[in-house]
C-alpha cells in the first residue's frame, strides 16, 4: 500500500469577536443606573433630614444659641478696642478687656435712658397725637370730592347693607361671643409676667456681656487649641488655620465698617432733622443709626417713630411726613452707597441672600436673630469657600 503523504496541521480557529451591547447587558446598566438613583435619593433625604434636626435644634434651645452668637459677635466688635488698650495702653488683656465691657454697657445705657424718656413722652402725648391726626382725616373727608371722602361713602354703603341684612344672627353672634370669652387676667399677674420678661432679658444680657468678657480675654487661644486638635497632618493645620484667619478678618472688617457707615447715617439724619426744626434730634439719628444695623426694617421703624414724634410737635401731618421721609432718605442714600460697597468689597453677599436671612433668622431668634442675620451669612459664606463640599453655598451667597 503506498504512503500517504502526511496531512497538513490543523489550523487553530479564530476566537470569536465578543460581542457588547447586547440585550443581555442592558438589565446590568439599568440596575446601576437605578442603584446610583437610590443612592443619590437617599443623600438627599439624609441632607434634609439633618438640616431640619439642626433648625429644629437652634429653635428649641434658643436661650442658649442666642446669648453665645450674640457674646462671639460682640467679642469681635470690641476686639480691635482690646487689641489697642493692650498694645499702645500696655493694659494687660484682663483689664483691657473690663473696660471695653464697661464702656460698651455705658453707652448702651445712656442711649437706653434717652430712648425710654422719649418713649414715655410719645406714650404720654399719643392720645393727643391721635386726635390731632383724626382732626386731619375729618378735614379732608369734608371734602367730597376727595378720593378718601368717596372710599368713605362707599364704605358706609355696604357696611349699612350688612347691618340690614342681618341684625338677628350679629347679635346671636355676639351674646356667644360674649358667653366663650374668657375672663381677663389680673394686674398682678399681667405684672408678674412682664417682670419675668425683664428678668429674662437681664439674664441675656449678662450672659452675653460675660461670655464676650472671657472670649476677649482668652485672646487667640481658642485658635490655638482648635489648629493644635484639626489633626496631625500640615495641610489640616493650614488650612484651619486659614479658614479662622479668614472668619476673624471678614466679620471684624464687616462690623466695623458697618459702625463707620451707621455713624456716618446717624450724623447725616441729625443734620437733616435739625434744618427742619425737630426736637430731640440727637436722639432720633442715635437711633437711626443704631437701627440701620437691621437692613429694611431698621430704617422703617426709625421713620414710624419720627413721624409720630413729628405729628407730636407740629400738631400736622404734612411735616412730620416730611421729615420721617427725609430719614427714609438718608437710610437710602447710605444703604445704596457706603453699605452696598461694604457687602460688596468685604462680604460680597448678594441682596437676595440678605433677604432670606433676615426672614430666616428673624423668625428663628427674633429682634436678636435681625441684628446678626448679616454677620452669620458672612461667616457661612466664608466656610463654605473653603470647603469643596459647600462650594454651591458659597455660589448662591455671592454677588
Amino acid at each position: 500500500m503506498p504512503d500517504q503523504p502526511p496531512l497538513p496541521p490543523a489550523t487553530p480557529l479564530a476566537p470569536s469577536p465578543v460581542v457588547t451591547g447586547l440585550r443581555g447587558d442592558e438589565p446590568e446598566a439599568e440596575s446601576a443606573t437605578a442603584a446610583f438613583s437610590k443612592r443619590r435619593l437617599l443623600t438627599w433625604t439624609l441632607i434634609l433630614l439633618n438640616v431640619t434636626l439642626v433648625i429644629f435644634l437652634l429653635k428649641w434651645a434658643d436661650a442658649f444659641f442666642m446669648p453665645l452668637v450674640a457674646g462671639i459677635f460682640l467679642s469681635y466688635t470690641l476686639g480691635p478696642i482690646v487689641d489697642f488698650l493692650q498694645s499702645r495702653m500696655r493694659l494687660p488683656r484682663a483689664l483691657g478687656s473690663a473696660v471695653a465691657i464697661v464702656a460698651f454697657m455705658g453707652v448702651i445705657g445712656g442711649i437706653g435712658y434717652a430712648v425710654w424718656w422719649q418713649a414715655i413722652d410719645l406714650a404720654e402725648s399719643m392720645p393727643e397725637s391721635i386726635n390731632r391726626i383724626t382732626r386731619s382725616v375729618r378735614q379732608v373727608q369734608v371734602d367730597r370730592s376727595s378720593s378718601l371722602s368717596k372710599l368713605n361713602q362707599a364704605a358706609r354703603a355696604v357696611d349699612n347693607a350688612l347691618k340690614s341684612g342681618g341684625t338677628g344672627s350679629t347679635r346671636a353672634t355676639q351674646s356667644a361671643t360674649a358667653q366663650a370669652a374668657p375672663p381677663q387676667e389680673g394686674v398682678s399677674s399681667m405684672l408678674m409676667q412682664r417682670a419675668l420678661r425683664v428678668m429674662g432679658g437681664l439674664g441675656t444680657l449678662g450672659s452675653v456681656l460675660l461670655l464676650a468678657y472671657f472670649l476677649l480675654t482668652a485672646g487667640d487661644s481658642f485658635r490655638r487649641k482648635t489648629v493644635r486638635v484639626v489633626g496631625s497632618r500640615w495641610q489640616h493645620k493650614r488650612v484651619t488655620v486659614e479658614l479662622l484667619d479668614d472668619i476673624h478678618s471678614s466679620v471684624q472688617k464687616y462690623l466695623g465698617s458697618l459702625v463707620l457707615v451707621n455713624l456716618l447715617l446717624g450724623l447725616l439724619t441729625y443734620m437733616v432733622l435739625v434744618a427742619q426744626g425737630f426736637r430731640n434730634a440727637e436722639i432720633w439719628a442715635t437711633l437711626a443709626g443704631i437701627l440701620h444695623v437691621i437692613p429694611y426694617v431698621g430704617p422703617l421703624l426709625t421713620a414710624i417713630g419720627v413721624f409720630i414724634a413729628g405729628v407730636q410737635q407740629w400738631g400736622a401731618i404734612v411735616p412730620a411726613v416730611l421729615a420721617a421721609g427725609s430719614t427714609l432718605v438718608v437710610a437710602a442714600l447710605v444703604g445704596s452707597i457706603a453699605y452696598a460697597w461694604i457687602l460688596g468689597r468685604i462680604a460680597n453677599i448678594n441682596h437676595s441672600a440678605q433677604f432670606i436671612a433676615l426672614l430666616f433668622f428673624g423668625w428663628l431668634w427674633g429682634a436678636l436673630g435681625l441684628l446678626i442675620a448679616i454677620p452669620l451669612v458672612v461667616v457661612i459664606k466664608v466656610i463654605a469657600a473653603r470647603v469643596d463640599a459647600l462650594h454651591p453655598v458659597a455660589e448662591f451667597l455671592r454677588e
